[in-house]
């Protein structure tokens, strides 16, 4: 009995979890960066190891709009990822698995989470 309520009580705070940050659940979308843009200027993010592929300048979102999917391709192969404010201001570097896909949440302060 204690088994099974441990495993749902875990099971609950995933869920809940996923619910409360918007574009978590896309973050298992194979092949996929969701960039949610919630700071007053465009963002980018860059795949340095695919000679500098990047993304389209992601202008901010409304409030709890949609983020941007940015569909990259790929293999299982763990890779560098960099995001900038635009035009060239750098803000952190992250590892992407493109099996997994990922969410990378920017706001004004240049603070980003990454989801993946």
């Amino acid at each position: 009995m204690k088994k099974v309520l441990k495993a749902g009580v875990v099971a609950g705070a995933v869920a809940l979890c996923a619910a409360l940050v918007p574009g978590v659940a896309s973050a298992t979308v194979r092949g996929q960066i969701d960039i949610c843009n919630d700071s007053g200027v465009g963002v980018v993010v860059k795949l340095p190891e695919r000679g500098g592929f990047s993304s389209y300048v992601v202008k901010p979102r409304p409030a709890n709009g949609p983020c941007y999917p940015w569909r990259v391709g790929g293999g299982n192969a763990w890779e560098g990822a960099d995001v900038y404010f635009t035009p060239n201001r750098y803000l952190v570097s992250f590892h992407y698995n493109p099996s997994r896909g990922a969410a990378v949440f920017v706001n004004d302060s240049g603070s980003v989470r990454v989801y993946n």
